[in-house]
């Protein structure tokens, strides 16, 4: 079951791994703004979740500063751990709400108990996918991107069958789909997914033409009220 990926150590050991892979992929890039160097300025995370045998080992997010003066500005990689600066982390967000979107209130408040995640807010997740997701930046340009429409009222299942159940409807350029490890698509989603984990791809733009970030340290705002209780 996908759900044993939320208790298993090794997988989020082997994110943490991924996460490293893309921060030193961007610090070798240097600075975006003025192309100097990037010093390591990592700084800790408390995230919910995740497996209890990572809890007590410090959790850090991978981020860099640039060395030249007038500059200094921040560069915070793309993570497959985190979604942006939301409390929880982004597989216990990810599936979750996938598996929110198909059980009844009984499979929900077994979610609840296994990882500590309130029904209300497994419900604002999904209304988040449904309602927020559509709209940013990074969805309206990804959706292009596979090959048949996907149907955005059934988000983030719709998303994850595509990755897991129909590996043969992958967006192209998307992992090898003669893979058979049971992590491998949820590994493949969580790496497209990682332009999610910094602020600038979760700007949304509704239809009377306002713009706004959601991108709440801990929460996920409501389309209605561009907040969440």
């Amino acid at each position: 079951m996908y759900s044993d990926l939320l208790v298993d150590s090794k997988f989020f050991r082997f994110l943490t791994v991924c996460d490293a892979d893309l921060a030193e992929e961007a610090r070798r890039a240097g600075c975006r703004h003025c192309a100097g160097r990037l010093h390591r300025s990592n700084y800790p995370r408390k995230p919910r979740g995740g497996p209890e045998a990572i809890i007590p080992d410090p959790i850090l997010r991978d981020s860099f500063c640039c060395d030249r003066d007038g500059c200094r500005r921040r560069l915070t990689p793309e993570s497959l751990r985190f979604l942006g600066r939301r409390v929880y982390l982004g597989t216990a967000v990810l599936l979750l709400s996938v598996l929110e979107s198909g059980p009844g209130r009984s499979k929900a408040r077994a979610l609840e108990a296994t990882v500590g995640v309130s029904v209300r807010t497994l419900r604002r997740w999904r209304r988040w996918w449904q309602s927020i997701f559509p709209r940013t930046r990074f969805w309206i340009a990804a959706r292009a991107r596979f090959r048949s429409p996907v149907e955005e009222g059934n988000l983030p299942r719709s998303v994850f069958d595509r990755f897991g159940a129909n590996l043969d409807h992958l967006p192209d350029g998307i992992g090898d789909p003669l893979a058979a490890d049971l992590s491998t698509p949820v590994v493949q989603l969580l790496r497209w997914l990682s332009p999610l984990s910094v602020a600038s791809s979760l700007w949304c733009q509704f239809p009377e033409g306002r713009e706004i970030d959601p991108s709440f340290p801990q929460r996920m705002p409501d389309a209605g009220t561009e907040a969440a209780s």
